[in-house]
């Protein structure tokens, strides 16, 4: 089946060496390349109809919501405002848990990490005690890390504590 404008273009209008008006006949691998022009210009055209229609159906289906929620807001408006503190209420008890749930995290590893440097210093004592000598200077390095690292994380434990606090009350 030919379109309109695949009979139009079928032939080929030209003058001849004589000056009379002559028809060729277009080359077949044109021919065909017209038709699925005009096959792919009909599914655009279809596309396009069914684009429109469904934005139609858009704008109604958002019409009749809007429509639906403020005639709610209407009925219900007193009891939306009258409820709203309580759930931003919830809102904020929920990000406190989570707030509350992390710091307790961070000071439950300030405290391990303290028992962890004690115990270090610990043994980095028994074992500087144990050797009888007077001076070791590999010991007292370990024994000095050890030591810093005990203020550093019981300083980390009484900040996490105090935030672990304040999170609470």
């Amino acid at each position: 089946m030919a379109t309109p404008l695949l009979q139009n273009c079928q032939k080929q209008r030209s003058f001849g060496e004589t000056g009379e008006f002559q028809e060729d006949i277009l080359d077949p691998r044109i021919q065909t390349e017209l038709e699925k022009l005009n096959s792919a210009a009909d599914n655009i055209n279809r596309l396009e109809l069914a684009l429109d229609e469904a934005r139609a159906n858009f704008r109604q289906n958002l019409t009749e919501s809007t429509q639906q929620l403020n005639a709610l807001a209407k009925k219900l408006g007193s009891c939306i405002e009258k409820a709203r503190p309580y759930y931003e209420a919830r809102l904020r008890l929920k990000e406190a848990q989570v707030e509350t749930q992390n710091a307790t995290l961070k000071f439950d590893r300030a405290c391990s990490q303290l028992m962890a440097a004690k115990e270090m210093v610990f043994l980095a004592e028994q074992g500087y005690f144990k050797k009888g000598q007077p001076f070791d200077p590999a010991w007292q390095e370990m024994l000095n890390h050890a030591t810093t690292r005990v203020g550093h994380n019981s300083l980390q434990n009484n900040i996490q504590h105090l935030g672990h606090s304040f999170k609470i009350f």
